[in-house]
């Protein structure tokens, strides 16, 4: 795929995320496994919460900065994680992804925040699942982007052109 702007680049994901068939696999399970093993590992454990607790990332930091951790727990359903697993996937999200494991903001929100925070999140997980992740974290906020309203999750692998289009957008904007 050529380079894009973010927005063209939002528009296309966006359209790519409702028409992708589900997956299912392997690649789910080994998510599933990881984000474990990473939740046992977060120095604050979250709280749960109907309303969304951070406008901006910044928000977020200054939260795990005074001992406060709190996800968002609405919009759970999904195909394939319970919600348990999907509050958990949430939590290491937000410390792996916007926090890169420090506690301290390293990717904002919003579309060009979620590809970085998706970048520091799967350096965690084993290359192969990558295509799940950047369909959970990256395609769902392109959705979100475009219409202004959060997409029903779904179960996607994003194909790995899209994966490498994310790569080089990250490339781009360094």
């Amino acid at each position: 795929m050529e380079s894009m702007s973010l927005t063209q680049l939002a528009a296309r994901l966006a359209a790519a995320y409702d028409a992708m068939p589900e997956s299912a696999g392997v690649a789910w399970q080994e998510e599933i496994r990881v984000t474990d093993a990473l939740y046992a590992r977060l120095p604050i454990r979250p709280a749960y919460t109907a309303t969304d607790p951070y406008a901006t990332a910044d928000a977020l930091a200054a939260g795990w900065a005074a001992g406060e951790f709190r996800i968002y727990s609405e919009y759970c359903d999904h195909p394939v994680f319970s919600v348990a697993e999907n509050l958990r996937g949430r939590a290491v999200h937000d410390w792996y992804g916007h926090g890169n494991g420090t506690g301290r903001k390293a990717a904002g929100f919003g579309l060009a925040g979620e590809i970085a925070a998706f970048r520091f999140q799967a350096a965690r997980y084993p290359r192969w699942t990558w295509p799940v992740l950047a369909g959970e974290i990256v395609a769902q906020t392109a959705v979100f982007e475009v219409t202004g309203a959060f997409p029903a999750q779904r179960a996607l692998a994003l194909p790995d052109a899209w994966v490498d289009v994310l790569l080089r957008y990250l490339a781009r904007a360094a």
